[in-house]
């Protein structure tokens, strides 16, 4: 391992260890937790339990595995086993996500990116399933970037295991197929960095993670315990399902600006499935506090790209300018020394 892979492993660490092991105020760890405790005694939960007023109600709580992970890890070790569990995941999203990045960046504008991002995911970073989402996103937009730079659809069939496992973890897995469905979809239409057929090849791929989705105890319930949380906020008041506010959300929404800035200024190399996705997931984040992460998930790669590639423009532009000038400055000198016109030296100048 490279000294420079040993610095970016230890700062992944150090950042994941301070969004981990700090007090915060989450009380629904303990209805997590409290979910373990009846999956690993092997009484699956299916019904709403822990409601004294809707008791037998049927719930298709997707999140069984996590729940289970988190039981096990705080029985053995105690808190300490739910931060380590926490930083575990937070830091394997921002390694997933540099590599992601390095794709069409280089190492500086990754670190740049994940600097920001660190502000962008610290509201939400808490012990809950959806830290396992932050993970799955970062590694489908790893997969996608792959593709993109192999030109070739081969890297996305790891998708396919990954929702499968993912499905069992947390609910959120759906926007990990949406992402690659806007990928597959886009080259299929319009092709930019897949061929048609591998176009076609993507969107099978896409079509398996959807079937993904249902490699749970649960089948279809995954579905059917999102589409009920779509009324949630219909009848209860939750913080989550808020759109974010000031001043606690800055940072999400300074990216938020940096991402529409970073593409207005390279218009021409947008591609239609950079356009659908941050159109897409920047909608969602402003909608609901809890999908601003994904945002930062999703657009990360093209951001760190884009600012490099600007940077890098004017960095050329002012070497280039100082290259050239003292070379027709020395080429005037001569010219004037040879006895030529100094209207055409001056006309070189």
């Amino acid at each position: 391992m490279s000294r420079r892979a040993i610095v970016i492993a230890a700062v992944i660490l150090a950042a994941a260890t301070i969004l981990s092991f700090r007090p915060i105020y989450e009380p629904d760890l303990w209805y997590h937790l409290a979910h373990g405790r009846e999956d690993v005694s092997g009484r699956l939960v299916r019904t709403n339990l822990f409601s004294f007023t809707s008791p037998d109600y049927r719930q298709h709580y997707t999140s069984w595995l996590f729940d289970s992970i988190a039981y096990l890890a705080f029985t053995v070790v105690g808190a300490v086993g739910i931060q380590f569990l926490q930083a575990l995941l937070i830091a394997s999203t921002l390694l997933l996500l540099y590599c992601a990045c390095r794709e069409r960046a280089p190492g500086w504008a990754a670190v740049a990116v994940l600097a920001i991002g660190f502000f962008v995911l610290e509201p939400r970073a808490i012990p809950r399933p959806h830290l396992v989402s932050f993970a799955g996103m970062a590694a489908c937009t790893l997969l996608i970037e792959r593709c993109a730079r192999a030109r070739s659809s081969r890297p996305l069939l790891f998708a396919i295991p990954i929702v499968a496992l993912w499905s069992n973890l947390h609910v959120e897995c759906v926007f990990g197929v949406l992402l690659i469905g806007l990928f597959a979809a886009s080259e299929l239409i319009r092709p930019t960095v897949l061929t048609r057929r591998d176009g076609v090849q993507a969107s099978v791929v896409a079509i398996a993670c959807g079937i993904a989705t249902m490699a749970n105890p649960y089948g279809w319930g995954l579905i059917g315990y999102l589409y009920e949380n779509l009324s949630v906020p219909g009848m209860l008041r939750i913080a989550e399902l808020a759109p974010p506010y000031l001043p606690d959300y800055r940072a999400f929404l300074f990216y938020l600006a940096l991402t529409g800035l970073a593409m207005i200024a390279q218009p021409r190399r947008i591609r239609i499935w950079e356009l659908a996705s941050a159109i897409a997931f920047g909608t969602f984040g402003l909608m609901h506090i809890r999908m601003t992460p994904l945002v930062l998930l999703v657009t990360a790669p093209l951001v760190a790209g884009r600012i490099a590639s600007l940077t890098m423009r004017g960095v050329d532009h002012r070497l280039r300018k100082a290259a050239t000038t003292p070379d027709r400055r020395r080429q005037q000198r001569q010219r004037r020394r040879s006895g030529k016109c100094f209207l055409l030296g001056a006309d070189v100048a």
